[in-house]
């Protein structure tokens, strides 16, 4: 059970300034925050990095080898992980009374890093956010709220993941709400309806299959990232790129096709 003013620690892995920003407003008492040591610099910290300076909150950028004695330092009643790169392993989470995560799908659907993309492929309607409890396994804990969002026929990876990032804060107050009720239960994922662990996109993942049928070579497409791992197929030996756009799309739907 999570108590209003109960240490926290959010571990952060990219631009997730909305969710601290929730987490004040709803006067929570966040400590610290954690950034991944590899790329904390970058600028999509920025804005994060800043709103600490100015509520006096710690800002750490340790290895995966120094988590441990980071955590067993400061001591959290419980941490929240919010795209934190580093799985947490059974040492960490024995440091903290309580370990959530938000995870930008519907689970049991899509465990794993990099689900945008698996989304958008198979062409699913609707996706969300979910905050679970984090337990030994990857995305497998309780469920303890989720909020959905509308898929169209036009989304893409990018517009898929300003959805969920648009209710994770939200998402996430909702949850430690839920966890300050005596009464309440998490709901466990139901196995039967669980999509296999995806992994992180590599570039040959974009290799299109021309014997699929052309409302699958649509979505998969689609879902390609036209600057970092863009649809292809091969002619001659050389790789050719595959890109798609609307005639007429609307001014307002920038991430859009």
């Amino acid at each position: 059970m999570h108590h209003k003013g109960d240490s926290i620690i959010l571990l952060v892995g990219g631009e997730k300034s909305s969710i601290l920003t929730a987490l004040l407003a709803e006067e929570e008492n966040v400590i610290a925050v954690l950034l991944p040591h590899s790329n904390s610099r970058e600028e999509k910290y920025y804005k994060i990095q800043n709103i600490c300076k100015l509520a006096g909150i710690s800002i750490y950028r340790p290895k995966k080898k120094e988590l441990a004695d980071l955590l067993k330092e400061l001591t959290p009643q419980l941490l929240i992980s919010a795209g934190y790169p580093y799985l947490l392993a059974p040492e960490h989470l024995a440091l903290s009374k309580i370990n959530i995560n938000i995870h930008p799908t519907l689970l049991p659907e899509y465990r794993g890093p990099a689900t945008a993309w698996y989304v958008i492929a198979d062409g699913k309607t609707e996706s969300g956010v979910t905050v679970h409890y984090i337990d030994k396994g990857m995305d497998t804990g309780d469920i303890i709220y989720q909020q959905k969002v509308q898929l169209t026929n036009f989304d893409t990876v990018s517009s898929l993941m300003r959805k969920t990032s648009m209710i994770e804060a939200e998402t996430l107050t909702i949850s430690l709400k839920k966890m300050r009720n005596p009464g309440f239960e998490a709901i466990k994922q139901d196995e039967t309806k669980a999509s296999k662990y995806v992994g992180f996109r590599k570039p040959e993942d974009s290799l299109v299959d021309d014997s699929k049928s052309l409302k699958e070579l649509y979505n998969f497409i689609r879902a390609c990232d036209p600057d970092r791992f863009p649809a292809y197929m091969i002619k001659d030996g050389e790789k050719v790129g595959i890109k798609l756009f609307r005639l007429n799309k609307p001014t307002n739907e920038g991430d859009f096709l």
